[in-house]
């Protein structure tokens, strides 16, 4: 058994014990170098080949995926024990038979080709392996559908998110509609702007100005939130987090989720900007449609006239008097 050993990592029987060290590094480095050309020139491209690209909320939520990788590796290192064990058996055998001499030269050539038997069997196993399972991934991931690309009227024009990517907004600029995400719970709620009654920026548990920069730029913040309050009786608090473990304020981290955090504030108080001006709009249009025709006609005629007075003094162009009136009257 010690002889086939020490033929098998490269030594010589009868030689020193440095020698037969250097036999033993040797064959590490070699395997060390074999495994990482396997694993640059055969598993890395097909890792970046199969790499997914969409957006960091939904990979997040991909089912699990296997690991292609580490299992080729285990497999490598199975067959390989396995491999090496039964060659040092099998030589063994070969070398201890008393009624049969064998030539150190023969031996040598079964070490070599043993170890050539071995080495293809285990990165071979491998990279099936590690196929296998990529492929397994792949089909998931083919399979997969981000939610919030699949709810009903409603197609997202931007979206805003937490700092953990979990929870945060979608919006509909078209249609006017919100959605609010929370891939932790696989909740998307979908609401029109006018359906959001405020918006706010807190620090842990105080409430600051979302576009003010008078704040402290001394002490420790543990959380910051952007608090939305909808229009519904179960659920009117939504919160998206930009900060959550203590941090000081001279920090960068800091800054940049005050930032983001004042960003979202903005961004939702235009929503609710436009749902008011839009309800003003209908309220105005409801109360011209309940005017008597005599009315609306002498209400015309005086828009008309003070529009014609307005061109008379130079204000209005006659292109711009044209636009206006061709635009009241379609009204």
């Amino acid at each position: 058994m010690i002889i086939s050993l020490v033929y098998a990592v490269g030594g010589n029987p009868g030689t020193t014990s440095s020698t037969s060290g250097f036999g033993d590094w040797s064959f590490i480095i070699m395997m060390v170098v074999i495994f990482a050309i396997f694993y640059f020139f055969m598993i890395r491209p097909q890792r970046k080949k199969g790499e997914l690209v969409m957006p960091n909320p939904a990979k997040k939520h991909l089912p699990k995926k296997h690991s292609p990788f580490m299992r080729a590796v285990i497999i490598w290192l199975l067959i390989l024990i396995a491999g090496l064990m039964l060659q040092t058996f099998i030589l063994d055998v070969v070398i201890n038979i008393k009624t049969t001499s064998v030539p150190e030269n023969i031996v040598l050539v079964l070490v070599g080709l043993s170890y050539l038997i071995v080495i293809f069997l285990s990165f071979w196993g491998a990279y099936k392996v590690y196929r296998k399972y990529d492929s397994i991934n792949k089909e998931m991931i083919a399979a997969y559908k981000d939610p919030l690309t699949c709810l009903p009227d409603f197609e997202a024009t931007q979206v805003i998110m937490g700092v953990d990517d979990l929870v945060g907004l979608a919006i509909d600029e078209e249609k006017k509609k919100v959605c609010l995400i929370n891939y932790a719970s696989n909740e998307f709620r979908v609401i029109f702007y006018k359906e959001i009654l405020g918006v706010e920026v807190f620090e842990d548990k105080a409430i600051i100005a979302g576009d003010s920069q008078k704040t402290k730029h001394e002490g420790t913040v543990s959380r910051i939130d952007v608090r939305l309050t909808i229009n519904d009786t179960r659920q009117p608090i939504f919160d998206i987090n930009y900060l959550h473990f203590a941090t000081k304020k001279d920090d960068p981290a800091y800054q940049q989720a005050l930032q983001r955090a004042r960003q979202c504030h903005g961004l939702i108080k235009v929503l609710i900007k436009r749902a008011d001006m839009e309800d003003k709009q209908q309220a105005q249009a409801a109360k011209l449609g309940t005017l008597h025709p005599v009315n609306q006609a002498i209400s015309l005629a005086d828009e008309l006239k003070k529009m014609s007075d307005l061109k008379d003094s130079g204000v209005l162009t006659p292109e711009e008097f044209e636009r206006q009136k061709a635009k009241l009257l379609n009204t």
